[in-house]
């Protein structure tokens, strides 16, 4: 598999791309990139990577596929989530070892945003939009609205489980959507802090732990070049 160029604006594989028990390969083919930046359409990404619909399993594998260089490092805080930018022409996005499964894949997909979004520089609204980013790479809204209607906590577990994304991830999406009022949007955090969940939720044991590759020559010649934190 071959690096990406210069910017992440949009992805085509010139080959095949096999998903086989979670894992992702890239076959017989280049990563290209091409397009404007700041184009904010997750779903035409998903489209060019050949993503099935539905849930993202093992986005780690996507995003190595797709040429990004995927890191975990313990930051020594649990105030940074995650960083990335270009390192000779790679992407590179480097990960808080420390925290939880669904937390890393938010993440993950966060730190692509940017990479796709804001690759000619920073904008007022940067975060916000690798958030929004993030959260319709992970949750298209075509395709989880109806499931988001009508929440209560024991639904939002459900859909925990099911997507790979915390409750937090969940209602917000909602609330973006239109589907939750911001009296429900308190009420829940209220029932969610009450539970002790608004920082530690449950049932993380079911969100499957996404490990990058081994580092080999290429990684380790690209990580060897230094990322700015």
């Amino acid at each position: 598999m071959s690096h990406c160029a210069t910017s992440l604006d949009e992805f085509t594989v010139g080959g095949a791309v096999t998903v086989v028990g979670g894992e992702v390969t890239v076959v017989g083919g280049e990563v290209t990139v091409v397009g404007k930046a700041h184009d904010y359409r997750p779903a035409r990404h998903r489209a060019l990577w050949r993503m099935p619909m539905g849930p993202v399993v093992n986005l780690t594998r996507w995003m190595e596929a797709a040429g990004c260089l995927v890191f975990e490092e313990d930051f020594g805080t649990q105030r940074i989530d995650g960083l990335s930018q270009w390192v000779d022409d790679h992407p590179i996005i480097l990960i808080n070892a420390n925290a939880a499964p669904d937390r890393k894949r938010l993440t993950k997909a966060h730190e692509l945003g940017h990479l796709v979004l804001h690759s000619n520089g920073p904008t007022d609204q940067m975060e916000d939009e690798a958030n929004r980013f993030a959260a319709e790479f992970l949750m298209p809204a075509d395709e989880i609205r109806h499931e988001l209607r009508r929440l209560d906590l024991g639904k939002l577990r459900d859909l925990k489980r099911e997507w790979g994304v915390s409750m937090q991830a969940l209602l917000e999406h909602a609330y973006r959507m239109h589907l939750v009022t911001p009296e429900s949007r308190t009420k829940f955090y209220k029932m969610m802090n009450a539970r002790g969940w608004k920082t530690n939720e449950p049932d993380i044991e079911f969100i499957v732990s996404e490990k990058p590759c081994p580092a080999g020559p290429h990684r380790k010649r690209v990580a060897n070049s230094g990322l700015h934190r």
